[in-house]
């Protein structure tokens, strides 16, 4: 789960290469951008998650991480569905303790450092696990499988909503 964040530079990024004209005929520019970023995983991170802790509390980051995991294990694996009514509850969690007490421009203004941070993560996610989700996979589906595991917001045949 380190790499949330390279999906998004690596998308960014890609276009530079291309633009600079430094792509060779052998090699094509989504795997010269792959290249440059290889092993800067870790790197992406620790930026990310600097970054949360400057946006948000350490719980809610872990909430969110834990919430854009399950996003892209979805994406990847087929067949792993997320429990929609379970990650809305969850969502709705990290909403600070004082929402009610909050302006309608300060809730909007929350909502959006949410959606940005958790698209963040996704990206990161995302660059970590696209090229090779075989071991995300099999962790979300011995999640999945555990009945006695109910943290995960994963859909299992008890909710009924695994296509």
């Amino acid at each position: 789960m380190k790499r949330y964040m390279i999906g998004l530079a690596l998308a960014f990024s890609a276009a530079i290469p291309m633009a600079a004209g430094q792509t060779s005929p052998q090699t094509t520019p989504d795997a010269k951008a792959a290249e440059q970023f290889n092993g800067y995983e870790d790197a992406a991170w620790t930026a990310m998650r600097a970054d949360l802790a400057k946006a948000i509390p350490e719980h809610e980051a872990s909430q969110l991480t834990l919430i854009a995991y399950h996003a892209v294990a979805e994406m990847l694996c087929d067949g792993v569905k997320m429990n929609m009514p379970k990650v809305t509850e969850a969502t709705l969690a990290l909403h600070p303790t004082n929402w009610d007490g909050l302006s309608a421009a300060d809730q909007k203004q929350w909502d959006h450092t949410i959606l940005v941070n958790y698209g963040m993560i996704v990206g990161v996610m995302l660059a970590e696990h696209a090229d090779n989700s075989a071991p995300l996979c099999e962790d979300a589906r011995s999640m999945i499988a555990d009945e006695d595991n109910d943290w995960h917001y994963f859909a299992t045949t008890a909710t009924a909503t695994i296509d």
